[in-house]
């Protein structure tokens, strides 16, 4: 699957692409287990997924807001 998007800079057009590949099952549902990120055709960002999980159990205090300040790197 694919996601463009054209921006506008001035006089000059951007193309920006999202790629999502690599798909495997997991639990019964495709994932994909590769992102490429591409502008103007040139990769400039990938990012690889291992141990991937479907609707895992979270911990409640991760959507506590008092603490998300505490979670941020400074």
């Amino acid at each position: 699957m694919r996601v463009i998007h054209q921006d506008k800079r001035g006089a000059r057009a951007i193309v920006t692409e999202a790629r999502f590949a690599d798909y495997r099952t997991v639990d019964g549902f495709p994932v994909p287990h590769e992102v490429q990120l591409r502008r103007d055709g040139r990769l400039y960002f990938r990012e690889d997924y291992a141990d991937v999980k479907v609707n895992p159990d979270l911990d409640s205090a991760m959507f506590e807001p008092g603490r998300w300040t505490s979670m941020q790197p400074r």
